[in-house]
């Protein structure tokens, strides 16, 4: 027992590590002066998504055929069909692009950030002269 909680607490510091390293490469990489750097990282997420659905689509449709024999007869025969429906792929595609969605955030306000202080040195520039 105490194994399995020392080793849950080992898997956990390691998640919370990436997720923590993750979020700094982002936010560093949105403060860099080219705007395109801070958008790889929701790229890659938003295609890693894109996986995620494009694998979905060949399990779209199956049919299964149950048949039980007993004593050479066919006793009972079920078709199952499973579909996989537009709306399952919409749910799946926004869940598995939240990352993208925090990443793109963190985007964003840095960015915003850096116009701020990019205006504004603008406005003391224009006050000193």
């Amino acid at each position: 027992m105490d194994a399995i909680v020392y080793f849950s607490g080992i898997y956990l510091f390691v998640i919370l590590s990436i997720v923590g390293g993750v979020v700094w490469l982002q936010i560093s990489l949105s403060k860099k002066h080219n705007k395109w750097l801070g958008l790889i990282l929701p790229f890659i997420c938003f295609v890693c998504a894109s996986f995620i659905i494009f694998s979905m689509l060949p399990f779209g449709s199956t049919v299964t055929n149950l048949t039980e024999i007993v004593d050479g007869n066919v006793v009972s025969k079920v078709t199952v069909n499973q579909e996989v429906s537009v709306l399952n792929i919409f749910f799946v595609f926004l869940i598995s692009n939240i990352p993208t969605l925090i990443l793109l955030l963190i985007y964003i306000a840095n960015r915003k950030k850096i116009k701020v202080k990019n205006q504004l040195d603008k406005m003391n520039i224009q006050d000193l002269e």
